[in-house]
């Protein structure tokens, strides 16, 4: 090739050497000494080959996707997995031009510098020779720069090949998605229609089956009702031998229970209070109760002793809120002797009412409460107080927005079909039975009205002596205690709710005696142990003669005069001495405790029920509250 009167070298296009389009195999590199350029013609004769490669590029790409081809898998593929081939092949191409590109451009740029080589890929100018390489020539720099143009322009060929191929997979992948989605379709509807078919199978062999036990059973019926029928009369006679037999055992049963019950009050471990009460449900009723039962009171005078009660509670509910505190009501009309005809005190007593006469309107739901074991807070509630003498009075004390407590346990009472009674029992220690025996059974589907109240027992101790009817109000209320509950019943037996109080002789006035007892450095311990421990002696010598109005007063006394004895004194915490510097019962040891009951407690060892004496202090032992529970459960 002549230009302008030199000969060049050939340059040759070689598509079978891999990644080089230009190739210049003259003799010399045109950079020989004095020689540092390349002649324009020969420039332009490798922009012409580039140029004519370029418009072949898509061409010479598949070409050298043919050579690929044939190095790697040729093996027949599903279409998808064709598909993914077919990108590794691109993906394999791509890389190696990349490579090729690195190179071809490492090499332009060492003659032409980067800024002119960046400039010809940008916009198309050839570069200028403006230096000199001793390893690299102006023809080789001119090659390489060609060559690595067309590496970018295959590049990008491959590029967009490899998304072209990209969508197709997409393509194929939502079809194969379709073709599996339906194939589970189907399978799915197959193997309901198997499921069907095998239920049917079932249902038609469980109704055959069905059919012949049926007809078995019939047959067996048939047969049973034969020899019933053969033996019914032979029955009948032994039928009535058993009614009366079993007449005897439940006779023989409650004369056990009866025996059992007497046995639990007179034993020592576990007394119990049982306190018996009737009621009926066609109207609701004040009702007065022993461990005897009902006592008897003319309904006259029970209607005047009822009347005064809810006069009471309307009169005190119409005040304004705060101007009922400090103030009482004395229930006049009701006046109970507790002294018997030998001397003694009485059992401890109750006193029953319509919870509708202390709490009108609508009532929240009681037996919720009474599963919860929580308390229903009430605007008033009953108490009793001696008077002068041996006659006691019942109280009405407004509670609500006072600093006394408001909030009444609720009882649930349970049903004894044995005996036609509801019964329940009270976790006090010892424990309280509250039963009532109704007028009616709850099985009584009869719509007439109940029949009337079977006269209750008469009381053979002390008198209630209903007196005229008169409100008095009490300005002071002093030290009041409650000792009350709510009673539910089931909703089947018809009795309405009602509100017990009782009366204890606790409550009552006396005088202490007793000498107590020598104690040393173990008197605490011995209340852990046993019966528990004794009074001291120099604290018994310092209660006797005293007068107390309730036993709390007794018991406030008796702390403040541990506290301030200094031998006695050493065997408290701190927190223990103040509180008994206050009247209150001092701490027992964490071991020692139950529930919320954390300290000492004062126990009858001779119960009040069974003529133990209120303020014998001989009769007094200080337990903590395990061993109290024990004592009473008969276990020490």
């Amino acid at each position: 090739m002549q230009r302008n009167g030199i000969t060049l070298p050939p340059i040759v296009v070689r598509p079978d050497k891999q990644d080089e389009y230009l190739h210049y195999l003259g003799a010399g590199d045109g950079s020989g000494p004095g020689i540092n350029f390349a002649p324009l013609g020969e420039i332009l004769d490798m922009e012409s080959i580039y140029k004519d490669t370029s418009r072949k590029i898509a061409q010479v790409i598949e070409h050298e996707l043919a050579e690929v081809r044939a190095a790697g898998d040729q093996s027949v593929l599903p279409p998808l997995d064709a598909l993914a081939r077919e990108m590794r092949f691109r993906d394999s191409l791509i890389a190696r031009k990349f490579g090729a590109l690195l190179v071809a451009k490492d090499v332009a740029i060492e003659r032409f510098g980067h800024a002119q080589v960046e400039t010809f890929f940008n916009g198309g100018r050839l570069p200028q020779v403006n230096r000199r390489s001793g390893s690299v020539s102006v023809r080789q720099a001119y090659s390489a720069l060609f060559n690595a143009k067309l590496m970018v322009e295959g590049i990008g060929v491959l590029n967009s090949q490899s998304a072209t191929v990209k969508g197709m997979i997409a393509v194929v992948q939502a079809q194969e998605a379709e073709r599996i989605a339906q194939e589970q379709a189907r399978l799915a509807a197959e193997h309901a229609r198997q499921v069907a078919q095998e239920q049917a199978r079932v249902a038609q062999e469980q109704a055959r089956r069905l059919a012949e036990e049926l007809a078995r059973q019939a047959a067996a019926n048939e047969l049973r009702r034969l020899e019933e029928e053969q033996a019914r009369l032979a029955a009948e006679a032994l039928e009535r031998k058993r009614a009366e037999e079993q007449a005897a055992l439940e006779a023989e049963a409650e004369a056990r229970r009866l025996a059992e019950e007497k046995r639990r009050q007179d034993s020592s471990g576990g007394h119990s209070s049982l306190l018996r009460f009737q009621g009926n449900i066609s109207h609701a009723q004040v009702v007065f109760a022993t461990s005897a039962g009902a006592v008897a009171i003319a309904d006259n005078l029970m209607a005047g002793f009822a009347a005064s009660i809810r006069s009471a509670v309307a009169g005190l509910s119409g005040l304004a809120a705060g101007t009922a505190s400090g103030l009482m009501v004395g229930v006049s009309s009701f006046v109970y002797s507790p002294v018997l005809g030998n001397g003694e005190l009485p059992e401890r007593f109750l006193l029953s009412l319509p919870l509708a006469d202390l709490l009108p309107g609508q009532l929240p739901d009681l037996d919720r409460l009474a599963s919860e074991r929580a308390r229903l807070n009430l605007p008033v509630r009953l108490s009793a107080r001696p008077l002068t003498g041996s006659l006691a009075e019942l109280l009405v004390v407004p509670v609500a927005g006072t600093k006394l407590p408001s909030g009444v346990r609720v009882v649930a009472a349970g049903f004894n079909a044995g005996n036609n009674t509801y019964s329940a029992t009270l976790t006090d220690i010892p424990p309280t039975t509250a039963v009532w025996t109704p007028s009616v059974t709850p099985a009584d589907s009869s719509t007439l009205f109940p029949i009337a109240n079977p006269a209750p027992p008469r009381y053979t101790g002390g008198n209630l002596v209903p007196i005229e009817g008169r409100i008095d109000a009490h300005p002071g209320r002093g030290n009041i205690r409650f000792d009350d509950f709510i009673l539910v019943f089931p909703l089947e037996s018809g009795l309405p709710p009602q509100y017990v109080m009782f009366r204890d002789r606790r409550n009552d006035p006396g005088v202490a005696s007793g000498h107590g007892a020598p104690v040393d450095g173990g008197w605490l311990e011995a209340a852990t142990q046993g019966e528990g421990a004794a009074i001291p002696s120099n604290i018994a010598d310092q209660l006797r003669g005293k007068n107390f109005k309730d036993f709390r007063a007794f018991r406030e006394t008796f702390w403040k005069a541990v506290s301030a004895d200094v031998e006695l004194a050493m065997w408290f915490d701190p927190n223990s001495l103040s509180a008994m510097s206050k009247g209150r019962s001092a701490f027992v040891r964490a071991g020692e405790r139950v529930g919320k009951r954390v300290k000492f407690e004062l126990r009858h060892v001779s119960s009040l029920s069974d003529g133990g004496q209120l303020y014998d202090i001989d009769n007094l032992r200080l337990l903590t509250p395990k061993q109290h529970l024990a004592v009473h459960k008969g276990v020490e």
